[in-house]
């Protein structure tokens, strides 16, 4: 159920032997969730992951808001800030649908976590392993969508990177 949605009891409040019952209407009041955002039948999600996670990939959990199962977060490769990824049938049921379409989708945000400082030894170390910025292995156009997806907030790098 959604939001303000309303479920009505016909003839199921106070009775007396010289009235007829009223009904009992029950409103559904959505409460904020510590992760989650809900939008329809979406849930959507930030997670935050380290550098070295979004460089070469993670495997992680974090709990559905039914509070009973868990949604298993996995990621191969390079993971940039702001990119979505999309869990289908992982959101909230609806109601009177079976099969496919018996649930939302869970989209999950990432965003990175970079370290406060880096030693001298640290940025040798860096600039061996990753080069110029003249490499083939540097994407600057998925840099750039990330980047302003991330400061505009109109629109978001999502699976099909």
């Amino acid at each position: 159920m959604r939001d303000g949605e309303e479920i009505t009891f016909e003839g199921e409040g106070d009775q007396h032997p010289d009235h007829e019952p009223g009904s009992v209407v029950v409103r559904l009041v959505q409460q904020r969730h510590a992760i989650y955002e809900r939008h329809g039948d979406n849930l959507h999600a930030e997670v935050t992951v380290t550098l070295l996670d979004a460089l070469v990939g993670f495997n992680r959990t974090i709990r559905h808001v039914d509070g009973k199962s868990d949604i298993d977060l996995r990621r191969q490769g390079v993971t940039p800030p702001g990119f979505v990824q999309t869990l289908p049938g992982k959101g909230m049921p609806r109601r009177g649908q079976t099969g496919r379409e018996r649930a939302g989708d869970v989209r999950v945000t990432y965003w990175i976590q970079f370290p406060l400082s880096v030693s001298e030894s640290e940025k040798v170390a860096l600039a061996s392993l990753f080069g110029g910025w003249d490499d083939a292995k540097w994407d600057g156009s998925s840099a750039k969508a990330a980047a302003r997806a991330a400061t505009k907030g109109s629109s978001s790098v999502h699976d099909e990177l």
